[in-house]
């Protein structure tokens, strides 16, 4: 009996380590995720700030995220600005842009680095300033969604670039993307 005390004891240390030794290496198992606030409540002629947040849980070489924000049923909205955190600023990028399609509804951010990335985490890329007009309709919403981007001749769309480290090349991929809401909207 006391032997198997033994066993057992030996094999809840062995499998408690191995928690604390994955949990140090990032979390394999929640994917890459962009990820758009949503604010519930906004009346007419207001301005207001939307975060947009991304999870990595490794160093990107590069991100686009084009998003849309139209709604035929309550059009009164533009996009003021959009301000990268300290988070992308900090991680010092080779070249980053926004750009504001305020007749189509649309905004693309994107950043590119040449050496090191944008280390892994979970933090704010950008915060998007909007204001709402005087035909704004409190009780009708919209959704913030991401779009493909067509510039005249290539179309761009929401994408990671991170570089595998044994081979040292660039691997692209799409990360989950989380809607954002604006007024009440039917999710």
């Amino acid at each position: 009996m006391l032997k198997n005390k033994y066993v057992l004891i030996c094999w809840l240390v062995v499998f408690f380590a191995g928690f604390s030794f994955a949990a140090s290496e990032g979390d394999l198992n929640k994917p890459d995720t962009v990820k758009v606030e949503s604010i519930p409540e906004v009346g007419s002629n207001q301005s207001f700030v939307v975060s947009v947040t991304a999870f990595t849980d490794r160093a990107l070489r590069a991100f686009l995220i084009p998003l849309t924000f139209h709604s035929k049923d309550n059009p009164d909205i533009a996009c003021d600005s959009i301000k990268w955190s300290k988070w992308v600023l900090e991680a010092n990028p080779t070249i980053e842009g926004t750009s504001i399609d305020t007749v189509n509804s649309k905004l693309k951010m994107g950043a590119f680095w040449l050496d090191k990335g944008l280390p892994q985490g979970d933090e704010t890329l950008a915060r998007i300033y909007f204001h709402t007009g005087p035909k704004w309709k409190k009780g009708k919403g919209l959704v913030i969604d991401t779009t493909v981007y067509y510039p005249p001749s290539i179309g761009v769309s929401l994408e990671f670039v991170e570089e595998k480290e044994a081979e040292k090349e660039a691997q692209s991929f799409k990360p989950v993307f989380v809607k954002g809401y604006i007024g009440p909207v039917s999710k």
